[in-house]
């Protein structure tokens, strides 16, 4: 059981992360999300951000949400580069 003021990691469903070095050295945060449906023929769109630390998990449910209803846009993967570090 979790304890109250514990901090505990959460996960966006579908989404993994990894560490990629530069050939310059410098370490980034690559962050991807994959919807859970069948891949498109031609293969998802994608979306790729800039600063993914901050802003990755809103983009992500930004996406999810939009793909959904009666004015569906077309179900696309993210990719964030962030950097390494809280």
């Amino acid at each position: 059981m979790n304890q109250v003021g514990k901090k505990q990691p959460f996960g966006i469903p579908g989404a993994e992360q990894w560490t990629m070095t530069s050939r310059f050295g410098r370490d980034y945060r690559i962050m991807m999300w994959k919807p859970d449906t069948e891949v498109p023929e031609g293969g998802f769109p994608v979306i790729y951000m800039l600063d993914a630390n901050a802003c990755f998990g809103a983009m992500t449910e930004a996406v999810r949400m939009h793909s959904r209803g009666p004015h569906r846009l077309e179900t696309t993967v993210v990719v964030g580069i962030g950097y390494e570090g809280e």
